[in-house]
């Protein structure tokens, strides 16, 4: 009998790759894949509900149960497109920051590059007042994934958090890598590791299927230039540790946004 893995990836573009190496791994149909926001993802994985997930890194160190599974994740090195701040008016002139509910990581990002790059303190709106509001002119708002992608094209001032992390640090950043549970064994890693090649190298295919869907949006330079997906580079693990000793350097950036 086939142990069945349970899976929570992101329903996002940037998880296409993955899910497509999914389906190429042998018996990939051990694998139960639920396709969730950032923030349920480190929920479920926190609750013990999942196998296997996209832990988002701020709460990494919280999954003692848990081990980091392939050198795989999702990244960037500069830009990324898809987790933005954006506003009708620069950001100098906003006093209102709604953080998204979605993503503790882009949040706390957000925080950083607020009070280190603009050395701004607005007030910040907790995950949920978003959904109540209406983008109203005065504030400003922290977007991620497909709803980020869509919003290059309705507000004058974007600022990208990656191109932003990047200019102020120079280091790349990590959003989330695999992580496993002892259910993970080495030979469902190497499955993983190879299956996760095979969506890298089916991007030109997977941006052609889904560019209908996306508009304006570049979806092939997207998944091929701005994520980085194979986080193995150790630039990637300097940017990972600068982020997490900023936060724990700072009283407010530990409260669980």
């Amino acid at each position: 009998m086939i142990e069945v893995i349970r899976v929570s990836a992101v329903a996002f573009l940037n998880t296409v790759p993955y899910i497509y190496g999914f389906d190429q791994i042998e018996k990939s149909d051990r694998f139960h894949i639920g396709m969730d926001t950032p923030s349920v993802c480190a929920h479920k994985l926190q609750d013990g509900k999942v196998d296997l997930g996209l832990a988002p890194v701020v709460v990494r160190d919280q999954l003692t149960e848990f081990h980091e599974v392939t050198d795989w994740g999702i990244g960037c090195d500069g830009a990324v497109g898809s987790v933005l701040m954006v506003s009708q008016k620069p950001i100098e002139d906003v006093d209102l920051v709604y953080l998204d509910p979605q993503s503790r990581t882009s949040n706390q990002l957000a925080r950083i590059i607020l009070e280190d790059h603009f050395q701004l303190n607005p007030t910040i709106a907790l995950p949920g007042a978003q959904e109540r509001v209406n983008f109203a002119a005065e504030a400003a708002y922290v977007l991620i994934g497909d709803r980020a992608l869509a919003a290059h094209a309705a507000f004058p001032y974007i600022y990208d958090l990656g191109y932003l992390w990047k200019e102020m640090t120079g280091f790349p950043f990590v959003f989330a890598r695999w992580v496993g549970s002892n259910l993970i064994t080495d030979r469902t890693e190497r499955d993983l590791s190879l299956g996760f090649e095979l969506g890298m190298s089916a991007i030109p295919q997977l941006a052609e299927r889904y560019q209908p869907l996306y508009g304006k949006v570049q979806v092939l330079d997207y998944l091929s230039n701005q994520i980085k997906y194979d986080l193995r580079d150790e630039r990637f693990f300097a940017g990972q540790q600068a982020f997490l000793n900023r936060i724990s350097l700072s009283e407010t950036l530990t409260e669980k946004y």
